[in-house]
């Protein structure tokens, strides 16, 4: 099994929905097989409510694609303890994923 985050800003819900029917293929957020399992989350910082705008809120109503961590957001770029809760998340939720 395979776990990725992507780094999403809060805003970016065009990006987002171009992902999902893209390289995602329009297909649920766990991606299985016979062989292999992908699981993709769109990870996203839940530390301050300026970006937690209603649109967002439909859009984590929509899709379980999202892994909300609790690091800080609502910039252009990610920060490093985005990234870290990142991994702590994916640990904890699936610990005997190699990769």
């Amino acid at each position: 099994m395979v776990v990725i985050g992507v780094m999403a800003a809060p805003d970016s819900h065009d990006i987002r929905a171009a992902a999902r029917q893209t390289w995602i293929g329009g297909q649920t957020p766990d991606v299985s097989s016979a062989s292999r399992r992908v699981v993709v989350r769109f990870v996203i910082g839940r530390r301050y409510a300026a970006c937690n705008t209603t649109q967002l809120q439909h859009e984590l109503a929509r899709h379980s694609d999202f892994a909300l961590v609790d690091a800080p957001d609502c910039r252009k770029w990610h920060s490093p303890e985005k990234v870290h809760r990142w991994f702590q998340y994916a640990l904890a939720r699936w610990p005997r994923t190699p990769w």
